[in-house]
C-alpha cells in the first residue's frame, strides 16, 4: 500500500537571475519613465514653489525626475526578482507511480495532482535562454470540463529537461499499456 505513494522523481525549477532580469527590462523601463514623470512632476512643483518663496533654487530641476526614476527602476527590479526567486524555491513537481503532484506559490501555495490516465499529451519546449543553461519546460495537457478544451500544468525551467521528459514519457507509456 505504501509503495504506491513512493516518490519516483522530484523536480524543482532553477531560477536564473540574468534572464529574469533581462525579460523585465521593457516593463521596468515603462515603470521608470512613468514614475519619474509622475512623482518627479509633483516634486518639481514643490521645488518651484520653494524657489518662489526663498528667492533661489535649492536643488536642480532635473533632480526629482532622476531620483524617482532610479528609485522606480531599482525597486521594481529588486522586488519582482526577489519574489520570483522565492516562488521558484517553493515550487516542486513530484512524480509518483500513478500521479504527478506539484506544489507552487510563495504567499498562496497551490497543490495540484494529475493522474497519469488523464493526461492527453506532453510536450517539451526549450526557449533561447533555456537552451543556453540546459533548461526546458514540459507542458502537460489533460482533459478539461468541456469537450473541446484542455488544461494542465507547465513544469518550467527544469534542469536536464530531455531526461525528465524521457522519464515521464516512459512512465505514461507504461501506465497506458497496463491492463485496467
Amino acid at each position: 500500500m505504501f509503495e504506491e505513494n513512493k516518490e519516483l522523481l522530484v523536480v524543482k525549477p532553477k531560477f536564473l537571475f540574468m534572464p529574469a532580469f533581462l525579460c523585465r527590462i521593457p516593463i521596468t523601463i515603462f515603470i521608470t519613465i512613468w514614475s519619474a514623470g509622475f512623482f518627479g512632476g509633483f516634486s518639481f512643483t514643490g521645488i518651484m514653489g520653494l524657489k518662489q518663496v526663498l528667492g533661489y533654487q535649492i536643488v536642480p530641476t532635473w533632480l526629482p525626475f532622476v531620483t524617482f526614476g532610479v528609485l522606480a527602476f531599482l525597486t521594481s527590479q529588486f522586488f519582482s526578482l526577489f519574489w520570483e526567486q522565492k516562488f521558484y524555491e517553493k515550487t516542486k513537481y513530484v512524480f509518483y507511480p500513478d500521479e504527478l503532484v506539484y506544489y507552487e506559490g510563495y504567499w498562496d501555495i497551490q497543490e495540484k495532482s494529475i493522474n497519469y490516465k488523464n493526461i492527453l499529451e506532453i510536450s517539451l519546449r526549450k526557449g533561447v535562454f533555456q537552451q543556453m543553461y540546459n533548461l526546458g519546460t514540459i507542458q502537460i495537457n489533460t482533459a478539461a470540463g468541456s469537450s473541446n478544451s484542455t488544461t494542465g500544468i507547465r513544469i518550467k525551467d527544469i534542469e536536464n529537461p530531455d531526461e525528465v521528459y524521457k522519464f515521464f514519457k516512459n512512465m505514461l507509456n507504461e501506465k497506458k499499456n497496463q491492463p485496467a
